[in-house]
């Protein structure tokens, strides 16, 4: 007999967890999108779709973060809904950021922060929905973080999953998302997870991010 909800979802969550950080180095990107995508395949067998599925993806790259970080951090409750983590003045989570145009709110899916200066922050997308446009959206956004904290901010675009044509010179949106990080380069960058099948996953990310320069 289960006692309580807890004794189903820690364990599952926590051997998820360990399994994260005890393979971080060897993980490559294209693990992550199989990670995702078969539990993603599993739901269906059980109920027949994986519509209303949430929430992994996000999981997934900001557990990879936060033991890439050095872990050790105290969990601390903006809200009773939201939390962010904190070792010193590094902090992680999903805190809401004014613009420094209009004062609208911007909430990015994970946000690293050092003494309250935004050091980078990751959109994440399963696949977009409106192609380029999407992406397009979220480098706005982006964009934003940038021109409210200038000084050695980094952002990043992760999607799981966007089919490469494989032409050369096709006008496909992995071109577009190619286009979109030239543009926007030195401090922007694009990860399309499913089409890299070499790249550890935490070399990526820390390419993308700069994390060396936030490790203690």
């Amino acid at each position: 007999m289960v006692k309580s909800c807890y004794e189903l979802t820690h364990p599952f969550l926590r051997s998820l967890d360990d399994f994260l950080r005890e393979n971080l180095s060897s993980l490559t990107c294209r693990d992550i999108h199989d990670i995702y995508y078969g539990l993603f395949d599993e739901l269906k067998k059980y109920r027949g779709t994986s519509g209303g599925f949430t929430g992994l993806s996000e999981l997934l790259v900001f557990r990879c973060l936060y033991h890439a970080l050095g872990g050790r951090f105290e969990r601390i409750e903006l809200t009773k809904d939201v939390s962010i983590f904190r070792r010193g003045d590094l902090s992680i989570g999903q805190s809401m950021q004014p613009s420094a145009s209009n004062q609208k709110r911007l909430q990015p899916d994970i946000l690293i922060e050092t003494t309250g200066l935004v050091r980078a922050a990751v959109e994440i997308k399963v696949y977009l929905v409106n192609g380029i446009a999407s992406a397009r959206d979220a480098a706005e956004r982006l964009s934003t973080l940038k021109k409210a904290n200038p000084e050695c901010f980094r952002g990043l675009l992760l999607v799981y999953h966007c089919p490469d044509s494989g032409r050369q010179g096709s006008s496909s949106t992995v071109n577009h998302l190619c286009s979109l990080e030239r543009d926007n380069a030195p401090w922007f960058h694009v990860l399309v997870l499913g089409n890299n099948r070499t790249t550890p996953f935490i070399n990526a990310l820390s390419e993308a991010l700069g994390l060396r320069s936030l490790m203690r």
